[in-house]
């Protein structure tokens, strides 16, 4: 037993390597029953009132993801070790990675609530509002994601200004080789600026009419007088 104490592993003994499972493991189960009793607790109040906010931090509690909460508890935990300075540097990298993942699904999901509610509020009064809340949530949900790859390629060291650079002369012959996507994105946005129709118009294309039931940037989705749907 006492060979066993006196050995190192990766440059710390065992007190280190106990201290370090105990903060680790502890972060964790906190943390987890944390969020459990919090979204308990949260579930009940936001049944009870009708404000938004609350169902917001609902949400948030719910899309924190279980891989996040234990990679928060060992990036933590390894605090309390001495690490090669490549191994330190591979955890953190880990680490910012998961958190800025975490950060892109709390704020995806939180505008994707946030504009369904609107619109399905705004539905009886104004379908064409709704229409373009609608496409901003796809909008903003891609600004969101595209900011948070640009900060974590910040973080990783990478000149995002030269990357933008290139990206903008090699945007070009991207352009020309998804010119069909484009051209669908660029009508389903003149679709929902315009408004030639919104949804629960009755519209006529062709042989077919319908009620339009969704305008999103690839398809419109239409439900047929005989009830089926067409895209």
């Amino acid at each position: 037993m006492e060979f066993f104490t006196e050995q190192d592993f990766l440059g710390n003994d065992w007190r280190q390597w106990t201290a370090f499972l105990g903060l680790a493991l502890g972060i964790l189960c906190s943390a987890y029953l944390l969020r459990a009793l919090l979204l308990s607790r949260l579930r009940k109040f936001a049944a009870r009132t009708t404000t938004q906010w609350d169902d917001v931090a609902v949400l948030l509690l719910e899309k924190t993801n279980f891989i996040f909460l234990f990679v928060l508890g060992f990036y933590l935990g390894l605090q309390l070790l001495d690490l090669h300075p490549k191994v330190a540097a591979g955890a953190k990298g880990i680490f910012f990675f998961v958190l800025f993942a975490q950060l892109g699904l709390w704020i995806s999901h939180s505008i994707s609530f946030l504009g369904t509610r609107y619109a399905n509020h705004t539905m009886a009064k104004d379908a064409a509002r709704a229409t373009t809340v609608g496409a901003m949530v796809v909008l903003g949900q891609l600004a969101t994601w595209v900011t948070v790859l640009l900060l974590l390629l910040d973080n990783y060291g990478v000149k995002v200004s030269a990357l933008i650079a290139g990206l903008g002369i090699g945007g070009v012959a991207i352009a020309l080789a998804v010119q069909n996507i484009l051209g669908d994105v660029f009508a389903s946005l003149s679709i929902v600026f315009d408004k030639p129709f919104v949804i629960g118009d009755a519209i006529a294309v062709g042989n077919e009419t319908g009620t339009v039931e969704h305008i999103g940037l690839k398809t419109t989705r239409v439900k047929s007088v005989s009830g089926e749907q067409l895209v």
